[in-house]
């Protein structure tokens, strides 16, 4: 098990140096955690993503249609990265761990409550505050 955490770590470091780098962080950690939500709900997408038989163009195709216009590229090309990789299966995995580190590295404790419309930063005493979250076309936005 331990190794399987350090697989889905070392995704998440990638996806985050690549969106740092891009200066897309906040843009493709918020859609790819829409996307990870979306595929807990939506079972046949869910099984078209994992469907060993299915070639990756077809799931990258697949994503392509979904996401289109409406998703910043960056997170587009992650998606069909862990597609390529085999790695659909992780995504909800992955998307989680690529929020931990960027919270990390803004020193910053954001994490997502349990209401999915809400965030919860960790204020400098430990104290928690909710702050408005990503808007509905899953575009970040200014988190105080």
């Amino acid at each position: 098990m331990a190794e399987k955490e350090a697989l889905v770590r070392g995704y998440a470091e990638a996806l985050f140096a690549v969106a740092e780098a891009e200066g897309e962080l906040a843009a493709v950690e918020d859609e790819l955690y829409a996307f990870a939500k979306t595929l807990e709900h939506e079972t046949k997408l869910r099984e078209a993503l994992t469907d060993p038989a299915l070639p990756a163009e077809n799931k990258k195709a697949l994503v392509r249609d979904l996401l289109g216009e409406r998703a910043n590229p960056h997170t587009v090309n992650a998606l069909g990265f862990l597609i390529d990789q085999g790695r659909a299966r992780d995504i909800g995995r992955i998307a989680e761990e690529l929020a931990a580190i960027a919270a990390e590295h803004a020193h910053v404790g954001w994490r997502r409550s349990a209401r999915p419309s809400r965030w919860t930063k960790r204020n400098a005493n430990g104290s928690r505050r909710h702050c408005r979250g990503p808007r509905a076309t899953g575009r970040g936005q200014d988190r105080r």
